[in-house]
């Protein structure tokens, strides 16, 4: 039978409602990675906001094909040349330890 009248008393729970169940730390404080323009017609910038090295990154097309991958070790920022591509969906995976960005493009 259908109550229509239910009432929950949320003072029960304590301070444990709004706590992570995850179990997982908050990663608020990664770095930032901008990617532009998106979708690109011939160049795509991959690059950090902030100070430091890109990383790793690989552009992959929907069957999972690599088409363009690399590690920047000295710069922040990469610019791929795409003029030679297909039109279609790609993704982009960047790398800079501890987290892994992805990117549909």
């Amino acid at each position: 039978m259908f109550c229509s009248s239910l009432t929950f008393n949320y003072e029960n729970f304590g301070s444990n409602l709004c706590q992570p169940t995850t179990g997982l730390e908050d990663i608020t404080n990664t770095p930032e990675i901008k990617v532009y323009p998106n979708p690109f017609a011939n160049e795509l910038t991959i690059g950090k906001i902030n100070d430091g090295v890109l990383g790793s990154y690989v552009i992959t097309d929907v069957q999972g094909r690599i088409i363009y991958s690399g590690v920047e070790s000295k710069s922040s920022r990469v610019i791929y040349n795409g003029e030679l591509l297909k039109r279609g969906v790609y993704f982009l995976k960047v790398e800079n330890s501890p987290v892994i960005r992805l990117y549909k493009l």
